[in-house]
């Protein structure tokens, strides 16, 4: 009865009763009663044994060596049916060794470990002067080893010219080094490539290195059906074990592409995958085989043969390589050949290699999301989209890691980090260590809730966008000085953000009203009025970061730049749960025109795409926007339908000037008794933002004289500010 074809033959594992892993490479059912090898000790012990007898009968074809070869034949594949590991076998069946090439490397490995046999097999040509091998060891420390003469070889095991071509198994899978070979003349030697040695002495295993950097093992988190990612994704990748599964029947080679924006999922994942199918997973970085790439000043063979050395040893660790950060490969050409794109390359030799290979996170626009056009047959893609987390899954990884540290979070933070933060389950997890370290140092441990949220306000910061920076300051909403209309209209603002996703999503006002999930504000005043610290206050008292977009940085001059940023700054802010503030947005939302002629046409045009992309964007985004200006009449009445709060921010009346100078000065500030509240509010007729800085340049004031602040050093400060403000103060007004 024939056996079934191969179920992985490119990288079989031990345990195979196939066809192609039992005769092709040497292992064939030819004693059913041999008895499987119980160690690595037993076979190497078997192997001495016959090597011993090929150079005491001085040939492999000699009946008793053909004998003895066949009995190491039937008990190796006892042992490969039997499931039981030796590092022989599993080099024998990956690479797909013939009986020859096995008999090469036995014949080598026994020269190396043991001087007797390695004297017996130079003493084969001693005394012949003309035909005298080259010297099995060399001066050079390279070559120090000892070596193998092909004449040697060729005389205790025939015809063995066809097993150290370049394409053969031996030297395409850096299985052993040659020196001075000349086929031609049967001249040079052989041995056994250093890794290999203790691998097959079952005293080591390699690691999979390039470049001497040693890839990193990818420990998968939890099992498969334990990850927190959507039961679509879940079936998805239990259907692609299944798959593979079924196809094992066939010579096919297999990607799988994980695509998503958690790297540390994409990575658990992957590995969780393959570890259903009996791998481990090492993580090759592109960034590596690139800094290879350029080192090897572009040259293919280069790049070529540094991956079939890790593919090697990837294969004797049994593991699948994930391949990363490709998109740093994408339009890369190899010198002197410009229709050989580097990605396809490197894929093109890993899959020569492996039989399954893991791309994660590939951007599109190359193989990551196109389909594969390599020459090469039999190969099969599939692609997997992994979703950011919903408010569910954010739910579940919160409780799940709080768990291990200890942290208790009641029913109403829970829902705030869920809803408020879409963070991937591995920023949940820096959050809740991070939290966990703190609240050790805190004085008050009992304070979770206040740490964790700080927590994730620093780990929504640590990625800063390129266009906004943060604003951190401790103002709450008692610190402001504003009408009650414009307090009222501010705490509704920070009741919307609040209690968001209990109204919108949980309600389900979002799904019966348009709109609803838009959280937009306008504030507007005169300038100093106090815009800037509302929305500090406002974000206080959510809890989120507030960042303040730098118009400067996100205008551009090239068409569509602009446009780019302003993707890439509400995505970001999405995902970590800021608010975003638009200073001086008239700036951005200035009225457009119908570019009815002349040479501001194309301006015209330009100004109207980036302002209708962002009212495009502040319809669609659910997070909270809040923009401010000097200049309302100046904003484009679109923006009005899409702002759901406009606050206005008045120039102070005299009473709530009174207050703004009251609260000027901290508490330690030494005062004279001289100061007059009462006249300050009535006759400096300021904005708080002007109010405070005359405050600060009255304190520096008494500060070089030695004093306490009086209503002298305030005057000074005050006709310096009108000065600025092109006001008018007369002489003795203020005192």
């Amino acid at each position: 009865m024939r056996r079934a074809a191969c179920s992985l033959p490119n990288s079989c594992r031990l345990g195979c009763d196939c066809e192609s892993c039992t005769d092709s490479y040497g292992l064939s059912m030819t004693d059913t009663a041999a008895r499987p090898y119980p160690d690595n000790a037993a076979l190497l012990e078997e192997g001495r044994d016959f090597i011993d007898l090929v150079l005491e009968c001085g040939s492999v074809h000699d009946e008793r060596a053909s004998r003895a070869w066949r009995q190491i034949v039937a008990r190796m594949t006892e042992t490969l049916q039997a499931g039981i590991f030796l590092s022989w076998i599993h080099v024998a069946v990956v690479f797909r060794l013939s009986a020859l090439d096995q008999q090469l490397l036995w014949l080598a490995l026994i020269v190396e470990s043991d001087d007797v046999y390695r004297q017996r097999v130079e003493s084969l040509f001693a005394g012949d002067d003309e035909n005298s091998p080259e010297p099995t060891r060399t001066a050079s420390a390279e070559q120090a080893q000892p070596r193998v003469s092909l004449r040697a070889a060729r005389s205790l095991l025939g015809d063995i010219q066809s097993r150290f071509l370049p394409d053969a198994p031996l030297l395409s899978n850096f299985l052993i080094d040659t020196s001075q070979l000349n086929l031609a003349a049967m001249a040079g030697s052989y041995r056994l490539s250093p890794p290999l040695v203790p691998y097959l002495m079952a005293i080591a295993a390699p690691q999979a290195t390039m470049d001497d950097v040693t890839l990193p093992d990818i420990v998968e988190d939890c099992d498969l059906r334990d990850h927190l990612i959507d039961e679509r994704t879940k079936r998805q990748l239990m259907r692609f074990i299944d798959v593979c599964g079924a196809i094992q029947t066939s010579p096919a080679r297999v990607v799988l592409y994980l695509q998503g924006s958690d790297a540390v999922l994409l990575d658990s994942l992957g590995a969780a995958t393959f570890g259903q199918l009996g791998y481990t997973v090492a993580k090759l970085d592109a960034r590596l085989l690139r800094r290879t790439y350029e080192r090897a000043d572009a040259r293919r063979s280069t790049l070529v043969a540094s991956l079939r050395l890790l593919c090697r040893d990837a294969l004797l660790c049994n593991q699948v390589l994930a391949l990363a950060n490709i998109d740093v490969l994408r339009g890369e050409k190899f010198e002197g050949d410009v229709r050989d794109d580097i990605v396809e390359t490197v894929l093109h030799t890993i899959l020569e290699a492996h039989r399954y290979l893991l791309v994660v996170n590939a951007a599109p626009g190359h193989p990551g999301t196109a389909p594969l056009r390599l020459d090469l047959p039999d190969v099969m893609s599939f692609r997997i989209r992994i979703e950011a987390p919903g408010a569910d899954l954010r739910r579940q990884a919160w409780l799940k890691h709080a768990a291990r540290f200890e942290l208790q979070l009641g029913e109403e933070v829970l829902n705030q980090l869920a809803n408020d933060f879409s963070f991937s389950e591995g920023q949940i997890a820096n959050v809740v260590r991070d939290a966990s370290s703190a609240r050790m140092l805190s004085e008050t441990p009992g304070a979770t809730t206040d740490i964790i949220i700080e927590a994730c306000r620093e780990e929504a910061e640590a990625e800063q966008p390129g266009v906004a920076t943060v604003l951190r300051w401790s103002y709450r909403m008692d610190d402001l000085v504003v009408p009650s209309r414009t307090r009222e209209v501010l705490d509704e603002l920070m009741n919307h953000i609040k209690y968001r996703h209990r109204v919108v999503e949980e309600w389900g006002f979002g799904d019966k009203y348009a709109g609803t999930r838009n959280l937009s504000a306008l504030f507007y005043g005169p300038p100093g009025t106090g815009k800037t610290m509302a929305a500090m206050a406002v974000a206080n008292g959510a809890r989120r970061s507030l960042y303040r977009v730098d118009l400067a940085k996100l205008f551009n001059k090239y068409i569509g730049e602009t446009e780019k940023q302003l993707a890439r700054l509400f995505d970001r802010a999405n995902d970590a749960g800021y608010i975003l503030f638009f200073d001086e947005a008239e700036s951005l939302f200035q009225k457009r025109n119908g570019g009815g002629g002349g040479g501001g046409d194309t301006a015209d045009r330009f100004l109207n795409v980036q302002v209708g992309y962002m009212l495009q964007r502040l319809e669609t985004y659910p997070g909270p926007v809040i923009l401010a200006t000097n200049l309302r009449g100046n904003i484009d009445l679109a923006m009005y339908r899409r702002t759901r709060f406009f606050v206005e921010f008045p120039f102070p009346a005299p009473a709530e000037r009174k207050a703004l100078w009251l609260n000027a000065f901290p508490p330690p500030t030494p005062l004279a008794n001289d100061i007059d509240f009462d006249r300050l509010a009535e006759k400096a007729v300021l904005a708080g933002g002007s109010i405070q800085t005359v405050a600060l340049s009255a304190a520096f004031r008494a500060a070089a004289e030695g004093g306490a602040v009086s209503m002298h050093h305030i005057a000074r400060s005050i006709e310096l500010e009108y000065g600025k403000l092109g006001k008018l103060v007369t002489e003795g007004e203020f005192g």
